[in-house]
């Protein structure tokens, strides 16, 4: 239709111009003066018509390139999709299989470690306590907090701190130097689980604790006025380890921190050679429904 209406104005155009000149001028044109003014619209017409032919194809090739782009994309991201819900089935599957050995082992190794206990607490006392401790310490790992609302009794997160520590020292024959200490009332108290733990865990995987000028402290304070908790360990770190702190423990327990209170926390930790100290200010619940 454009084509059309362009050609037909341009002969139009050019007749019009033809009769005006051809009226103002006393000579006569060529009997194809007429022809060559029409010839000429046919060469615009052409040159328009070539013009517009090429954006066209021009513009349809940018759309297939950007569709094939588009496309490529779309197939790269299903089976990016593909893949990660591939993953996450593999995933699941291993949860599930998790779940299920774990919901037979703890029934199996409790009933071991009572049958343990029970054959060598009269024989040898302190090798009896260190595997109720383990229970303890296992019974507890797998506690459902649902029940309280996602929370831990702080005075059951303390006892396990403490069967810790006193597991760790019958393994070296109570040469640890490490201490822990309790400023307040802990009963009747919540927080959220497994806190304390990852940084005592921290201070036996990296510290020196057999200096006896330097021993590892672990405090715990709790103070009722500004219902908060400090939780602070000192320890001096062990250069003789051959594989560097990896700090993904106290990435994560950074991670946790941030999900389960938001800004209300303080995580500060220090590293002054040869003494590393962390502590963690959390506030505390007067119970689990709060």
């Amino acid at each position: 239709i454009f084509f059309g209406v362009f050609f037909l104005l341009m002969i139009w155009m050019n007749y019009t111009q033809y009769q005006a000149f051809k009226n103002k001028t006393k000579y006569n044109f060529a009997p194809f003066a007429f022809l060559k003014l029409f010839l000429g619209s046919i060469y615009y017409f052409l040159i328009a018509a070539i013009a517009i032919t090429y954006w066209s194809l021009r513009n349809a090739a940018i759309k297939k390139k950007e569709n094939d782009v588009a496309q490529t994309a779309l197939s790269n991201k299903n089976a990016s999709l593909e893949a990660k819900t591939l993953s996450l089935q593999k995933e699941l599957l291993q949860s599930e299989n998790n779940f299920l050995r774990a919901q037979i082992n703890p029934h199996f190794l409790y009933n071991s470690l009572n049958f343990l206990y029970s054959k060598t607490f009269q024989k040898q006392p302190e090798v009896a306590e260190t595997i109720m401790m383990l229970s303890q310490i296992m019974r507890y790992s797998l506690t459902d907090f649902s029940t309280t609302n996602g929370l831990a009794h702080l005075e059951d997160e303390i006892k396990h701190i403490e069967n810790l520590i006193k597991i760790n020292s019958f393994r070296f024959a109570n040469t640890l130097q490490i201490k822990l200490n309790v400023d307040g009332d802990a009963a009747n108290k919540f927080i959220a689980p497994m806190l304390f733990i990852t940084l005592v865990e921290n201070v036996f995987k990296h510290g020196d604790l057999q200096d006896l000028n330097n021993p590892a402290i672990i405090s715990c304070t709790i103070e009722t006025l500004k219902k908060t908790i400090t939780f602070s360990t000192k320890n001096k770190k062990d250069r003789a380890q051959i594989n560097p702190s990896s700090n993904l423990g106290l990435a994560n327990i950074q991670q946790r921190l941030k999900i389960l209170y938001k800004d209300e926390f303080i995580l500060d930790i220090q590293y002054e050679e040869p003494i590393f100290t962390a502590k963690l200010v959390i506030p505390y619940f007067d119970n689990y429904t709060n």
